[in-house]
């Protein structure tokens, strides 16, 4: 996996996965971009915004979404 570092709050990830790339291949047709994944980090005073996306076969991918906070910060104390 490879860490971008855009700013001070801004963050880029890409990462290749060999292993899942060769698992999910389709002996005919092409892999598109299975075993790759990439995502972003948003980092605010109080929260961390992410968002990743992962491919699995051509036109199949997965997306997460992530809020991360500490209570505390949020809170005021």
């Amino acid at each position: 996996a490879t860490h971008i570092f855009l700013g001070q709050n801004l963050e880029a990830t890409f990462g290749y996965n060999h292993l899942r790339r060769r698992e999910l291949s389709i002996r005919d047709a092409g892999n598109g971009l299975a075993g790759f994944s990439a995502g972003l980090r948003l980092k605010f005073n109080k929260l961390q915004i992410l968002f990743a996306r992962s491919t699995y076969q051509r036109g199949i991918g997965y997306n997460q979404i992530g809020i991360t906070t500490q209570l505390n910060k949020l809170a005021g104390l």
